[in-house]
């Protein structure tokens, strides 16, 4: 009888380990859950990464974070422009870019134009658009090979 009596006492304490190690393996996959959700659905929004943008038109220059650029897409304050800065056809293919389709350009907030990219730092100290307006890499104006 005791050989019986242990074996079910044996069993529970199994039953019992096995609910724990579920219950542990659930809670960590619901938190993992969460926390990979809010990551995700976050934009960086510190100074730290923020970047640069200029204007073509009139050399404004200002830092955007990841959120703030969020925002203003969201808000229809990032345009696809085509070469030459005319708004491009908008079509979701032509927006992907590449291959010489649109440019994503922000809206200037001093000149209201849709033509401010990603600026480039030159070694001497001055920013240049990082593409221009005609498509081309920007360059440096003072520096061997313009980059």
């Amino acid at each position: 009888m005791k050989a019986f009596f242990a074996s079910q006492e044996e069993t529970g304490r199994t039953k019992t380990i096995v609910q724990i190690v579920a219950a542990c393996v659930l809670f960590a996959a619901a938190a993992f859950y969460v926390l990979r959700r809010s990551s995700e659905d976050d934009q960086l929004d510190t100074p730290e990464s923020a970047v640069t943008y200029i204007c073509w038109h009139d050399n404004h220059t200002f830092k955007l974070t990841p959120a703030q650029w969020d925002t203003l897409l969201k808000q229809g304050d990032v345009q696809p422009v085509s070469k030459g800065g005319a708004p491009a056809a908008t079509s979701g293919r032509e927006q992907r870019g590449g291959g010489g389709g649109p440019i994503r350009a922000v809206k200037c907030p001093q000149c209201g134009k849709f033509s401010c990219v990603l600026a480039l730092d030159c070694p001497d100290g001055t920013q240049v658009p990082s593409i221009t307006a005609k498509g081309q890499v920007g360059e440096c104006p003072n520096s061997a090979g313009g980059r």
